[in-house]
């Protein structure tokens, strides 16, 4: 995309400018046009996806499965439409914090990867492991991951990869708890 890009304008100044670069100059405007519209309509519709994940998982899934079970409809209808509006807003501030798309891609499945790989793989393959296990590994390797981001930030030239952290950290918390509830159950 960027090299077609570049035909076109050959002093494109960032490879994000490629696609409405040649949606202007390589297609007619209708066209052009049609397919912006498209684009943009994937792109709300995904966020409208990701937004609804989010408050049915922290409404039904957190909220009123753990937090609070005899919540009623009307509470937990609250609960997820706070879940809504704080993702909105904090992916709205995400989007002015982070300089490019592929920036905030890489935040996206980097913490998708921590959180999730542990737990998954080990549902997986075992019955035995429980919820706390799950709880512990992504707390953990988000919170492995966050810190592990700021301090490479801080030090230039830093070899510490945050998603190699985060998922070991990730494994250390599952591993801790899963052998620890092991041992409470033999006594």
């Amino acid at each position: 995309l960027g090299i077609l890009a570049h035909g076109y304008d050959p002093a494109l100044a960032s490879p994000e400018m490629a696609l409405p670069t040649i949606l202007v100059a390589g297609l007619p405007p209708a066209i052009g046009m049609l397919t912006l519209s498209a684009i943009l309509s994937a792109e709300m519709s995904s966020a409208d996806a990701a937004l609804f994940m989010l408050s049915t998982s922290l409404s039904k899934d957190l909220y009123h499965r753990f937090l609070h079970p005899s919540a009623t409809d009307q509470q937990t209808l609250r609960v997820a439409r706070i879940a809504a509006v704080t993702g909105g807003a904090a992916a709205t501030g995400l989007a002015l914090l982070l300089p490019s798309v592929i920036g905030s891609l890489t935040v996206f499945y980097a913490t998708l990867t921590v959180a999730l790989t542990i737990p998954v793989i080990a549902g997986l393959f075992s019955r035995r492991p429980g919820v706390p296990e799950a709880l512990c590994a992504i707390g953990a390797g988000t919170t492995g991951l966050i810190a592990a981001a700021m301090l490479s930030e801080s030090v230039p030239g830093s070899l510490l990869n945050p998603v190699t952290l985060g998922l070991v950290l990730s494994s250390v918390g599952f591993g801790t708890v899963y052998l620890a509830r092991r041992a409470m159950a033999r006594l």
